[in-house]
């Protein structure tokens, strides 16, 4: 008699009937990938979201459903998103309709190699992608625009430059920053365009102005512009004392001034109107022979250079002086005309290349 048939094992589940399957539409189960940064908006696999579409705007009855998030005012999701840095901003705009509104009026625009989070092979990598950016943002409430360029200069680059500019210019801005300085640059700067602050008063808001590696030639009517500046740092920028002076003549507001290696300025005045000026920085300007100042409040002041004949003035808020330099009469004249010119002062650091 022979034993009843052993019965069968059941057949694993293949790839087609997984208790699991993909969701209906697709070929296959939703790809678990990075997101992929373009710089223009962060793209996303489009598998992946054509599927968080399909979870955030279906249910089983076929109705439309929103994340069940709370409901807040639009302005209130744009200032949430204005806290975030640019990068990140960028990455909350994939996957947010309030957010995506909001990223076209980000209000902080940053262009350097850290917050792009790339090796660019090329300078037409980099153009394309900031100009990315420029182009799909509305221009509206820009509060802090800074880019860094060290590709050298030009007329192509100084046609980017300028229609970037030319954005980031709007009613409102606050924080400007450009850095141009290359090592291909070879004597060619690029000209910032002082028109853009000046017509139709557009740097009234401007509050802290950053030059670096560019030519610099602003006008009294640009510095009439400029009258809520408190902040300005030129860096290897080309500007003549004439120049400079115009400038300052109009940024009664000015509370901290930094040059360094601005190799054109043969003498600088600080004027008596700037009564707010507390931090003067002069480094490595080396054409500059003379350092004549007008303004009462100063509280901080550094100057390293060659030599330079120095007429402060009084200085009753002085606290703190740092002086490096070659010239022996610059050190005897700290020696001794500060503790007249300067009674309060507290912290006095003197450098010498020079045995005296």
């Amino acid at each position: 008699m022979s034993s009843p048939p052993s019965a069968a094992a059941p057949a694993s589940p293949s790839p087609a009937t997984s208790s699991h399957p993909p969701p209906s539409g697709s070929d296959g189960p939703p790809v678990h990938s990075k997101i992929a940064p373009d710089y223009g908006l962060i793209s996303v696999p489009t598998r992946m979201r054509s599927h968080h579409h399909r979870q955030e705007n279906s249910s089983p009855g076929g109705k439309r459903t929103r994340f069940p998030g709370p409901e807040l005012p639009e302005d209130i999701w744009c200032h949430i998103h204005s806290l975030m840095p640019m990068r990140d901003a960028a990455h909350a705009a994939c996957v947010s309709r309030a957010f995506l509104r909001s990223w076209r009026c980000h209000p902080n625009l940053v262009f350097d190699r850290k917050t792009l989070g790339c090796r660019f092979r090329t300078v037409w990598d980099f153009e394309s992608k900031v100009d990315d950016i420029v182009k799909k943002h509305s221009g509206i409430g820009v509060k802090t625009f800074s880019l860094e360029w060290h590709y050298g200069i030009n007329a192509k680059a100084c046609s980017y430059l300028d229609s970037w500019l030319q954005m980031a210019n709007a009613p409102g801005i606050e924080e400007l920053t450009l850095n141009t300085y290359s090592i291909y640059s070879r004597g060619t700067e690029y000209n910032f365009p002082c028109s853009l602050l000046s017509d139709d008063g557009r740097g009234s808001s401007i509050r802290y102005l950053r030059l670096a590696g560019c030519s610099f030639r602003p006008t009294v009517e640009l510095g009439c512009s400029l009258r809520s500046l408190t902040t300005l740092n030129l860096c290897d920028v080309r500007i003549t004392r004439d120049q400079l002076g115009c400038l300052l003549s109009g940024c009664a507001a000015l509370e901290r001034l930094e040059l360094r290696r601005c190799s054109e300025i043969t003498s600088l005045k600080i004027p008596s109107l700037l009564k707010h000026l507390s931090h003067l920085q002069v480094f490595g300007c080396r054409r500059l022979r003379m350092i004549e100042n007008e303004a009462p409040n100063i509280c901080s002041f550094l100057f390293w250079g060659l030599q330079v004949q120095l007429c402060l003035g009084q200085l009753l808020q002085l606290k703190d002086l740092e002086l490096c330099c070659t010239s022996t009469t610059t050190v005897c004249y700290a020696r001794q005309e500060l503790p007249s010119v300067a009674p309060n002062l507290e912290t006095l650091t003197i450098r010498s290349y020079h045995q005296v």
